[in-house]
């Protein structure tokens, strides 16, 4: 490869990758809700590039190569930059509900983030304007660049935290900067811009720019006290795995306790992930006594019924806790499921002699995937079924496939028939997960055919927690007096049952009202939907084209919530929907400013049929190209098993396609049906849009294949679309050279601030609507393009 071709290819990985650690990097320092702000301000940055080399690009022209390469360094130097000055920002999520000072940090975060991208997108420009190569070589050098270093930034992140990754990516401007450098016989700059890049190394070594997380996580609010430590750490692509030692004020975490229990509990270590914790990994010696206190939690009742179980499935393992209780109730074949290898490879390395070996007991068996995979295989069928549904730390907008009814019914299909599925979660009040909760399995019931399904439930509390138990077989009378009995032994209170009288609810745990009685009995009853329309938060149950469990957000409660918010109650209102309408809203004054507004200067007066027809239909195919790739994005992330790989691979697979088909459309051989191009392409568009859904569905089943398989099955899934896609830009576009070249910076930057915006707002779509809604809405929006491509000239 020609060096010139090569430079744009690093400098492309190295922009691609800087955009997906970046998501991993806003998901460790603040929380998950910022992978459409990343590929926003990703945009952002290209179509402000856009704007200033159109007006640059004669005077540049001369003196290409070392523009190219102080650009690239640039690239390097801001994404490090960057990361360190947004780590010094005295930003605060959890401040955006009550303080618009954080609306002004928020936007400074914004365009920060924005410069990297800008630099290297301006080496890209720089190639197209000034490289003497066919312009088709360089778009797929710039591609296949931009592929790679999305896959290298999941690689990466597999080895290396998300900070110590960053000096290594950032390099990838200093090796292309180096490449252009000798290739135009500049090897003196070439051998500085390697001097740099040992710098870089340097910085790297010595631990700069670090990873500091928010103060307001609980991780780093842990560490504030004296005599606390990391001690283990894993990374990976999911989360960054962190446990802790407290030698001043031991970890004391059980969740569920009755009030009742007498035994302390037995010495801990506090597991962190992202930040988010603590989970509790308790000593065991192999001895159950000193573990005896288990027996008094919730989590225990399912073992503690008429008859114990005897094959239990684990979806979560956690710090080891359920499994111990599994263990000392006798279970003979436990299965745990953990996506993360982090945490099974801590338990089963560092923390081993600590956690007493339970990975490598005899009747324990491992398996490194998510839940929701796992069972939806054939398999062996299980007395009991416990996950953890308490708030995760993706937030309100991560989605949640482990708790969709989709998923919640394949948990039901691997019950034995006396089976049961425990539900342990965290108590929130006004009632909102607990309510989710119950009206999921409902749902996963009455689509598997139970005729009451109401009997079918239990819902029991404590002072800080609820479970729930779903039956495959409705509750016999014995089984709800074992209930009763153990409730009342434990001071633990009945929520639901079906035979319960309401009088019998919260008695020892007060609330004031049994409005968890109240709650479970109207969606049990027969004005079920009434009462979902009427409540102040969405209780709707997650699905997997909607699969958002923690977004309780009502539009229609939003000056109730307000009102609570401003009196003291901020935590009754999330304030993941408050950031994604800050970002839209920073989008959209970023994208004028910086891309539309000199894209109009450039352009001169545009006005007329022309120039309202150039803007539509460049606005419409911006914002339909980003709402189906984020549609997108979503399905893939059952099928991938988690958000990072699926952001990787989807953008990874996009890129190349797309600029595969802008390729084949700027061929000579399509000039002559130039007029015809842009409605075959929308009528592809609308028919592999349709044929993907069908394909995501087919994705989600069960399969045995590992992460690369699985990650070229989704490229190839994504191909042909994606191919459809890259073809309505460039095909106008030529029109437009050829007959109205002052449209075309104009049509530039419609289409940056399009997909600018779009990208923020998509998030907002499809956590109201669903990613179909997604997809249908970029559908629609090419359909529309399509009829105004035809009055342009």
């Amino acid at each position: 490869m020609r060096p010139d071709l090569l430079a744009v290819a690093v400098v492309s990985a190295g922009a691609l990758a800087f955009e997906v650690l970046l998501a991993r990097l806003l998901a460790i320092v603040h929380w998950h809700h910022f992978v459409g702000m990343v590929i926003s301000l990703a945009l952002l940055g290209y179509g402000a590039s856009g704007s200033v080399l159109t007006a640059l690009q004669d005077r540049l022209r001369p003196h290409a190569a070392p523009a190219f390469a102080v650009c690239a360094l640039l690239f390097g130097a801001a994404a490090l930059a960057s990361v360190a000055i947004a780590e010094a920002l005295p930003f605060n999520a959890l401040e955006v509900l009550w303080s618009p000072r954080q609306w002004l940090w928020l936007a400074l975060l914004y365009l920060l983030f924005a410069v990297p991208f800008a630099f290297a997108a301006a080496c890209t420009g720089l190639a197209l304007a000034c490289v003497d190569a066919p312009v088709g070589r360089i778009y797929r050098a710039d591609l296949l660049g931009a592929g790679a270093g999305c896959l290298l930034a999941v690689g990466l992140l597999d080895l290396l935290r998300p900070d110590q990754a960053l000096p290594a990516i950032a390099a990838a401007g200093l090796v292309a900067a180096a490449i252009v450098l000798a290739g135009a016989h500049r090897r003196r700059a070439a051998a500085g811009a390697l001097i740099c890049g040992a710098a870089f190394g340097i910085a790297a070594a010595s631990g700069w720019p670090g990873l500091h997380m928010s103060p307001f996580k609980p991780l780093p609010q842990v560490l504030l006290v004296e005599g606390t430590s990391v001690v283990a750490e894993r990374t990976s692509p999911i989360g960054l795995v962190q446990v802790v030692r407290s030698e001043r004020i031991p970890f004391r975490s059980v969740t569920g306790l009755s009030l009742a229990n007498r035994q302390e509990p037995a010495e801990q270590l506090g597991l962190f992930i992202d930040g988010e914790g603590p989970t509790p990994v308790t000593r065991f010696t192999g001895d159950f006594a000193p573990l005896a206190y288990l027996d008094a939690t919730l989590a225990a009742l399912p073992y503690r019924m008429a008859e114990r179980p005897r094959r239990v499935l684990l979806l979560g393992l956690g710090g080891g806790s359920d499994l111990l209780l599994a263990l000392r109730h006798g279970a003979e074949t436990i299965d745990v499921v953990e996506p993360d290898d982090g945490v099974a490879s801590l338990l089963r390395g560092d923390l081993a002699a600590f956690a007493g070996g339970i990975l490598d007991r005899p009747e324990v068996a491992l398996h490194v995937e998510t839940a929701r995979r796992f069972a939806a295989r054939q398999g062996a069928a299980y007395d009991l079924v416990v996950m953890d549904a308490s708030p995760g730390r993706g937030g309100a907008l991560a989605e949640t496939f482990p708790l969709t009814v989709e998923a919640f019914a394949a948990y039901l299909g691997r019950l034995a028939p006396e089976g049961v599925l425990a539900l342990p979660h965290a108590l929130r009040l006004p009632p909102r997960d607990s309510l989710k909760l119950v009206l999921t399995a409902l749902e996963a019931l009455e689509r598997l055919g139970a005729r009451e399904p109401a009997r079918h439930l239990a819902l029991l509390r404590a002072w800080d927690s609820v479970i729930l138990l779903v039956r495959r077989a409705p509750f016999d009378a014995a089984q709800l007096a074992a209930l009763d009995r153990l409730a009342e032994a434990l001071n633990f209170d009945l929520g639901w049952h079906a035979a319960m009288p309401r009088e019998a609810a919260d008695r020892f745990n007060l609330l004031g009202a049994p409005v968890l009685f109240d709650g479970v009995a109207a969606l049990t009853g027969p004005d079920r939907a009434g009462f979902v329309a009427r409540y102040a938060f969405d209780i709707r149950p997650a699905t997997d084209d909607r699969p958002y469990f923690q977004d309780f957000f009502h539009w229609r409660a939003l000056p109730l919530l307000w009102t609570a918010v401003r009196s003291g109650n901020a935590g009754l209102l999330d304030w993941g929907w408050p950031v994604q309408v800050a970002t839209l809203a920073i989008a959209v004054l970023s994208g004028l400013v910086l891309i539309l507004l000199p894209a109009r200067v450039l352009a001169g007066r545009v006005s007329g049929r022309a120039g309202r027809s150039t803007a539509a239909y460049f606005l419409l195919i911006g914002a339909g190209f980003m709402f189906v790739e984020i549609a997108v994005m979503q399905r893939l992330v059952l099928f991938l098993g988690d958000p990072v790989h699926a952001f990787a691979v989807t953008l990874a697979a996009f890129l190349v396609f797309a600029g595969l088909g802008s390729g084949w459309a700027a061929g000579p051989r399509r000039q002559g049906a130039a007029a015809r191009l842009p409605w075959i392409a929308v009528g592809a568009i609308a028919t592999l849009a349709a044929a993907h859904g069908i394909a995501a569905r087919w994705l989600s089943l069960p399969d045995a294949l590992d992460a690369i398989p699985r990650s070229l099955l989704a490229a190839a899934a994504i191909a042909p679309l994606a191919f459809a896609m890259g073809v309505p830009f460039p095909a106008v576009l030529a029109r437009l050279k050829a007959g109205s070249p002052a449209l075309v910076p104009w049509a530039w930057g419609v289409n940056g601030c399009a997909s600018v915006v779009a990208a923020a707002l998509a998030a907002l779509v499809a956590t109201s609507f669903g990613a179909q809604a997604l997809m249908i809405l970029g559908v629609v929006a090419y359909l529309f393009a399509g009829l105004a491509q035809q009055r342009i000239p």
